[in-house]
């Protein structure tokens, strides 16, 4: 028994190896859920690199991360739908405010994450930040508290408690 054992083991370890190695598994489609089309076609965009790898030897937290490193993208989470999908699931940034630096324009989250940049007079139901023209400012960079990060976590606290009272 103890030899049958160890074969079944073996076998295992084998078809594994196999699964893990071969594009029995391949990724050949990518599902995004739980975001808008053009920030679904983003995240493909960026995890084209996975087309043809193996869903097994697929590092679910190596993805999530790429993902969640995207300025519009707070979380992600992976699955592998097997045979030969890998689906995301998105939390998007939800923007709290326009940020003006200058004449530019930038959508910044409750947390103080630059998420993207706007054409100048849209989004007028969100508050103005207005920063100096010096300030540095990235896509998907937090902003510290003297450069407007102060103002959207307020902000977000302050919808908040409006979305409450009004509950």
């Amino acid at each position: 028994s103890l030899l049958v054992g160890a074969a079944l083991i073996l076998v295992a370890a084998g078809m594994y190896g196999i699964a893990r190695e071969t594009s029995l598994f391949a990724v050949d489609a990518i599902r995004v859920r739980g975001a808008s089309p053009a920030l679904a076609a983003e995240v493909q965009r960026e995890l084209h690199r996975y087309d043809g790898r193996s869903l097994v030897s697929l590092d679910a937290a190596s993805v999530e991360n790429r993902v969640a490193g995207l300025p519009a993208v707070r979380a992600a989470t992976v699955d592998r739908a097997f045979p030969h999908t890998l689906v995301v699931r998105v939390v998007p940034e939800l923007p709290v405010a326009v940020l003006r630096r200058g004449a530019d324009s930038f959508l910044v989250s409750p947390r103080g994450r630059v998420i993207a940049p706007v054409p100048r007079g849209t989004h007028r139901d969100l508050p103005r930040i207005w920063l100096p023209t010096s300030t540095e400012l990235q896509l998907g960079s937090f902003l510290g508290g003297g450069d407007g990060g102060l103002a959207a976590r307020s902000l977000a606290v302050t919808c908040r408690s409006i979305i409450r009272l009004r509950s």
